[in-house]
């Protein structure tokens, strides 16, 4: 049975000693929900408007940018197959269907931190 095929019927996690992602897939495709990074735009830097952030990833050689407080290569393995699953966002094509579970927020105090793109939150029919 493939990935896509158990997606339909039963949630899927990555086993230990990866961080479990939840994957679901609802009518606009598959999602991941993680704590591995705090905006969907970290599993695709590229896209990325926050300061720096781009410039970062693409010199370091990195895919996919961690929460500050995941630094091991588990967590970041676990991101990379996040972004292998899940699917690409219905409102821009640029972002993948990933949720973080504390997720960045812009605010006055902070210029310039402001996520790119935001699902803000997840919705099906």
């Amino acid at each position: 049975m493939s990935i896509a095929d158990r997606l339909a019927t039963e949630p899927l996690a990555i086993p230990r000693p990866a961080t479990t992602a939840p994957f679901t897939r609802i009518d606009t495709g598959i999602w991941a929900i993680s704590e591995n990074a705090i905006a969907t735009e970290c599993l695709t830097p590229e896209h990325s408007r926050i300061p720096g952030l781009a410039r970062t990833a693409k010199s370091c050689g990195h895919e996919v940018v961690l929460n500050a407080n995941e630094t091991t290569y588990e967590q970041y393995n676990s991101m990379v197959v996040e972004k292998t699953i899940v699917d690409v966002s219905q409102q821009d094509s640029r972002f993948l269907q990933f949720f973080p579970s504390s997720e960045l927020t812009g605010a006055l105090l902070n210029p310039g931190t402001a996520p790119t793109f935001s699902h803000r939150a997840i919705r099906h029919d």
